[in-house]
């Protein structure tokens, strides 16, 4: 299981079915990481999420807004196939098992600055 913690840049619309163990929603997004050791460069990831059941509305009306800050959980998936024209092929998804607002659920930028007073500062 892999952390990653950043801003959704772009959320794709999401899809949604019906299988025979009932309802299902995906959303594939992007986040770019919130605090990058090189800020020139942001690494930023796309994501899937897929719920099913109950979890399904997580991936419909609950999914966070682009902007909000999040910590995702989430796991490296590669699946090898044939494509028709007979060559091997391999996706590689990151599929998102938690994915929740951070404390101040807003972009970095957004956040307003601490000033740097220690002289209240507690001593833990």
């Amino acid at each position: 299981m892999f952390k990653f913690t950043g801003v959704i840049t772009e959320s794709q619309d999401p899809k949604q079915g019906e299988s025979t163990k009932g309802a299902w929603a995906a959303r594939e997004f992007l986040v770019t990481e919130s605090h990058p050791e090189n800020p020139q460069y942001p690494q930023t990831g796309k994501f899937n999420l897929f719920k099913s059941g109950d979890y399904a509305e997580y991936a419909l009306s609950k999914f966070p807004k682009l902007g909000t800050e999040v910590d995702i959980e989430f796991t490296m998936n590669a699946k090898a196939f044939t494509s028709k024209a007979g060559k091997p092929v391999t996706i590689q998804e990151l599929r998102v098992f938690k994915l929740a607002p951070t404390n101040s659920g807003q972009s970095p930028q957004a956040q307003p600055q601490q000033a740097n007073d220690d002289s209240d500062a507690l001593p833990w």
